[in-house]
């Protein structure tokens, strides 16, 4: 019997998902709207790995690790949802071959090179922002941030010592305001009192 299951375990072969085969109903479509635009494809043509491309995402994984995005910029044709499918299937059939390519003791371990990184993305090396530049320019943004709060700060401080001198126009409106106020609680009051006359 047990040889017999092993037998039929050799003969399993992996299948790969296609269009007939993807079961879609209404959650799908729901989905869908949340993914990111680029990840919205539902055709499954495009799922199947050419030789190429495997290679670019060891390569991939070796360089980067598991940020599938910058994975997926280097595998050509390739998303973030797919990347991720690939690992989680190339774990499970070939946990050997990943665990080398992650593995900081291995032997396939390759530095991360910018200059392939590039190569492999196909854009430009101006597409990508230098980080020192990105920290000179954030550095800058807060330090202008940072001189705004202290003028505020000053600002608010100096208004505390030598407080402006109220509007002659204001203190007549809220002296109106509290006169009026004043009539419509003596009204209130005689209302009271009337209906309680007539109450007793």
């Amino acid at each position: 019997m047990h040889a017999e299951a092993d037998a039929e375990v050799d003969e399993l072969e992996e299948v790969d998902e296609d269009d007939l085969t993807h079961f879609v109903n209404r959650s799908t479509w729901v989905n869908q709207k949340r993914r990111d635009p680029a990840e919205r494809n539902m055709s499954r043509a495009n799922d199947r790995w050419t030789a190429e491309q495997t290679d670019a995402f060891y390569q991939g994984l070796r360089m980067i690790g598991t940020d599938f995005n910058l994975i997926s910029q280097m595998v050509q044709g390739k998303n973030r949802r797919q990347v991720k499918a690939k690992y989680l299937r190339e774990e499970r059939l070939d946990p050997d071959r990943v665990r080398a390519a992650m593995s900081s003791h291995g032997a396939g371990v390759v530095p991360m090179d910018f200059d392939k990184f590039v190569k492999a993305t196909g854009h430009d090396a101006e597409h990508f922002i230098d980080p020192e530049t990105l920290q000179v320019e954030l550095d800058q943004v807060k330090a202008a941030h940072l001189e705004e709060m202290e003028r505020e700060r000053l600002e608010l401080a100096a208004r505390r010592r030598n407080p402006i001198p109220p509007d002659p126009l204001d203190l007549a409106a809220r002296a109106k305001r509290e006169r009026r106020a004043k009539r419509a609680a003596v009204l209130r009051e005689s209302e009271a009192e009337v209906v309680t006359v007539f109450t007793d």
